[in-house]
């Protein structure tokens, strides 16, 4: 393995109901650098179990969730934004590791998508009165290339 792979203290783990679990299976999968076809790490295969333990967790979710206001999930949505621009060169590693991409690629990609800007430009449109004046601003962005 790759000494130079960033480590987890969640190796082995799923995320399930926002708690990282050990997998109830023992199988692996190799995540393989393809630039240097070296393994880097690997990541429990998941079991039918946990499979059924997440589909579990997420429809409890969904119960709350359901009845949240829009101001709690746009609160949620800018949270999950808010991580993506923290941990965002974290996102260019991984894809420079996994996928094999140039770093310059992947950090070029990054600035492109910028799909937190995006998604705010949707979820918060400026002085989007109705859903037709979001959608024009949208078909306006970069978003919607012509």
């Amino acid at each position: 393995m790759n000494n130079d792979a960033p480590q987890t203290s969640h190796s082995g783990m799923h995320l399930i109901d926002g708690a990282w679990v050990a997998s109830l299976g023992t199988k692996t999968i190799e995540v393989v650098d393809p630039r240097t076809e070296r393994a880097v790490g690997t990541v429990p295969a998941g079991t039918d179990a946990d499979v059924d333990r997440a589909v579990v967790a997420a429809r409890g979710a969904f119960g709350s969730y359901r009845m949240s206001s829009v101001e709690d999930r746009l609160a949620l949505l800018d949270a999950v934004i808010d991580e993506y621009r923290r941990r965002s060169d974290d996102l260019v590693d991984a894809v420079v590791t996994e996928i094999g991409a140039p770093r310059a690629f992947a950090a070029a990609a990054r600035s492109i998508l910028r799909f937190e800007d995006r998604f705010s430009l949707v979820m918060r449109p400026p002085r989007a009165s109705s859903l037709r004046t979001a959608f024009e601003m949208c078909r306006e962005s970069a978003w919607f290339p012509s």
